[in-house]
């Protein structure tokens, strides 16, 4: 396993086969940084897209408590025109 110091620099700790010391260039950390933001982006949006397809799951899920102390009276209230659309959003993000 390898360590990062503060100067940028990998710092092999005797557990891999590289005995050196290896510097990224500004161009290597700027595709290593490319590269994660890519893989954030799709994590991200794939989130997204299952908390979309699972909605209803997810908010009997979520309710579930109240509804056990409300005696089974649960509903919830839209104050706005966009409020259910909004809820929506805000529960897959």
């Amino acid at each position: 396993m390898a360590d990062v110091s503060d100067a940028g620099t990998t710092v092999d700790d005797g557990g891999g086969d590289e005995g050196e010391h290896t510097r990224m260039t500004l161009v290597e950390h700027l595709a290593e940084l490319r590269t994660r933001l890519f893989r954030c982006i799709i994590a991200v949006a794939l989130g997204g897209v299952l908390c979309w397809a699972f909605y209803n799951q997810i908010l009997e899920f979520l309710l579930q408590p109240y509804c056990d102390i409300a005696d089974g009276a649960c509903s919830l209230y839209v104050n706005d025109t966009l409020a259910g659309y909004t809820v929506r959003l805000k529960g897959e993000g």
